[in-house]
């Protein structure tokens, strides 16, 4: 029987593994899954002057992407730029590439719009030395730009892409701005901006997590950065939520009759028909989860309906297993807290209506807009009982904590071993003085 070379295979192994890794890597980097991965200088040398990406937030599966790069050609060669956009296994839809030369005489300033070709990743991706990158496919400018030695110039991009889920309900928006390298080492006056469709628009959908912290945050619900320096390579993400458009989703695809007439009626208005649908589904069902689902719909026709000590009772009913909602259990407890402050202050029950929005913005991590918006509810409250009810929630002095606690009896047994103290204290004393005086008298 022949040795094994044990090493041999062990390095073979470990060889096979390696290239898995890699191989499994360049896949993904081939896919390139960013919503954002901008446009590229591929061949050329240009100074770039400045960045604006614009990003809305159209609906559940899409958004639409605008980008500009301004640039200005400084050398003394007339430049054949090169610009193209990966391909990724995001769908896209509607895209446009334009370029437009800014002469010092703005009187000639030229816009010329120009078709897109696909090129092979193999025939692209050797070309750009400052960036490790791996695409499979381009969509590049059909021609190279020309740009004249002091020329400056703005080369745009526009198209619809589908979103990148990464949860139920939860769309991730990453932007990779590394692609910046292949403009310049210190790029400047780079801008993003983020808004959102108004229809899709609610306090709870928004996330309080950042890669990077925007630099502003607008009241009119959008997100803005300004970057320069190499801290501009640095990817942006963020997410966003479809809350109400999630559970629609999920509700169809239960394919009941109750739930679909539910649904229907709640979108034309009819509450009462969408709850008694609602009801009549509750009634002949057993699975809690899709219950959870449809009793969210039945209390918001409630609270559409202002019969607002209902919507309360199935809220509750509703919180008693937040987990049926799986990864949207957050979003769906902050979609609850907004309701029910609506209904608290719809009953006048302010008191709970304050303790509810205390709560959540000294305990809980809630997004900007839905802080905002709970201490403007705050302030709806009638001013003597927000008074009145402000001084009672007050945090007490270190005093009054004192005093409190012992009135409650917390520091009787403290009490009983000082009062012990001071009498064993007063015995010493007196039997020190007594002794002195003894002293005294024989002396």
């Amino acid at each position: 029987m022949r040795n094994v070379n044990f090493k041999k295979i062990f390095m073979a192994l470990f060889c096979i593994a390696f290239f898995s890794l890699f191989s499994s890597q360049t896949t993904a980097r081939a896919q390139g899954i960013s919503v954002f991965n901008g446009l590229y200088l591929i061949d050329g040398q240009v100074e770039l002057t400045g960045v604006e990406i614009d990003i809305t937030v159209d609906a559940l599966n899409k958004s639409s992407v605008t980008a500009s790069y301004s640039m200005k050609n400084n050398t003394k060669e007339t430049q054949l730029l090169t610009l193209g956009t990966p391909i990724t296994d995001l769908k896209v839809d509607g895209y446009t590439s334009e370029f437009v030369f800014f002469p010092d005489d703005p009187g000639k300033r030229r816009s010329f719009k120009y078709n897109s070709v696909i090129v092979n990743g193999s025939k692209v991706n050797p070309s750009i030395e400052e960036v490790s990158v791996d695409f499979d496919n381009w969509k590049n400018y059909n021609i190279a730009m020309t740009l004249k030695p002091g020329e400056a110039a703005m080369a745009k991009v526009s198209y619809n892409t589908e979103n990148k889920h990464e949860n139920l309900g939860q769309v991730l928006f990453d932007m990779d701005m590394n692609h910046l390298r292949t403009w310049s080492k210190e790029p400047k006056n780079i801008q993003i901006n983020v808004g959102f469709n108004a229809r899709s628009i609610e306090m709870y959908n928004f996330d309080n997590y950042f890669s990077i912290e925007p630099t502003k945050i607008s009241s009119e619900y959008g997100y803005y950065w300004k970057r320069s320096g190499r801290d501009a390579f640095k990817e942006i993400r963020f997410s966003y939520y479809f809350v109400d458009e999630v559970i629609e989703r999920e509700l169809k695809a239960i394919k009941s009759n109750q739930i679909n007439k539910m649904i229907s009626s709640f979108n034309s208005g009819e509450y009462e028909k969408a709850i008694d649908a609602g009801n009549s589904y509750i009634s002949s069902s057993k699975d809690e989860k899709d219950q959870s689902k449809v009793y969210l719909v039945m209390a918001d026709a409630y609270m559409q309906s202002k019969k607002f000590d209902k919507a309360l009772v199935v809220y509750d009913l509703i919180e008693t297993d937040m987990s049926n909602f799986d990864t949207l259990e957050k979003k769906i407890t902050e979609k609850i807290l907004v309701n029910k402050v609506e209904a608290y202050r719809g009953l006048k029950e302010y008191e709970a209506m304050y303790d509810l929005i205390d709560y959540q913005v000294n305990y809980s991590n809630s997004n900007s807009y839905l802080d905002t918006w709970l201490s403007a509810q705050l302030e709806l409250i009638p001013e003597k009982q927000l008074e009145k009810l402000r001084e009672s929630r007050k945090e007490p002095s270190s005093v009054e904590k004192v005093v409190r606690k012992f009135m409650q009896g917390d520091f009787y047994i403290y009490l009983f071993v000082g009062l012990g103290l001071v009498i064993l204290l007063t015995i010493i004393v007196i039997m020190i003085r007594k002794k002195k005086r003894r002293d005294r008298f024989f002396y």
